[in-house]
């Protein structure tokens, strides 16, 4: 079958996702391309519907939704449906859809309404044979071993990330930070190695006792998924 992605490039957690998905549906021998110029069997669309989408789908072409989290406030948010118009669309006119968590299945279908069989959830594509055969890595530390890691936007609440550490922290346990923004976190205990490709953090995930995200907003969050492999 030929599979076309469109609106997955970027490097957030949807894109993050069909890097991971594409390579296992080649495995299945489906041939996936981010374009095309012969015509498609079906399509799958990240987040929102594009020119590409929308093209497919007047052509006869099956479109399969794949959405991210949805901004839920609605009660006295006037702006609400603006905020949501590209997973609103996309919910509504795909011939399938595919949710990244139950819960964000659940939300959908309780927000909106149910689409029954026509929706399906798959865990951000992560395979738990190419993490576990990653190298693992360990700071030279004797205590315990806390890791985070994220793309350190405001919902992921950074700022937590120590005092949760400093909070129940134990004698000679270490901490280290993996993503963008975090050098406020570098001394003492606590290590902070920068942003890294999703493959790099497998072996830090292998090697760490305990993994910490107090992100708030996330439906299904790539890191925590990696991590509980």
């Amino acid at each position: 079958m030929k599979i076309l992605f469109t609106n997955a490039g970027g490097e957030g957690g949807p894109n993050a996702f069909a890097r991971m998905l594409a390579p296992a549906l080649e495995e299945l021998g489906h041939e996936v391309t981010p374009w095309s110029a012969s015509q498609p069997d079906v399509v799958l669309a990240f987040i929102q519907h594009d020119g590409i989408s929308r093209a497919a789908q007047a052509l006869g072409i099956p479109v399969i939704g794949r959405l991210g989290g949805m901004h839920y406030h609605m009660d006295g948010w006037p702006g609400w449906r603006e905020s949501n118009e590209g997973n609103l669309s996309l919910f509504a006119d795909a011939d399938h859809i595919i949710h990244q968590s139950e819960w964000s299945r659940a939300l959908y279908s309780s927000v909106l309404y149910d689409r029954g069989d026509e929706v399906s959830v798959i865990l951000n594509g992560t395979s738990q044979k190419r993490i576990l055969a990653a190298e693992i890595r360990r700071v030279p530390k004797s205590g315990r071993r806390w890791l985070a890691c994220s793309n350190w936007r405001a919902n992921k609440r950074l700022e937590q990330v120590l005092k949760i550490f400093e909070q129940r922290r134990l004698f000679g346990d270490s901490l280290v930070v993996i993503g963008d923004r975090g050098e406020q976190l570098y001394g003492g205990d606590t290590t902070w190695l920068g942003s890294k490709a999703r493959e790099d953090t497998w072996g830090w995930m292998l090697g760490a006792d305990i993994f910490i995200h107090p992100a708030c907003n996330d439906a299904c969050p790539n890191a925590v998924v990696d991590a509980a492999m």
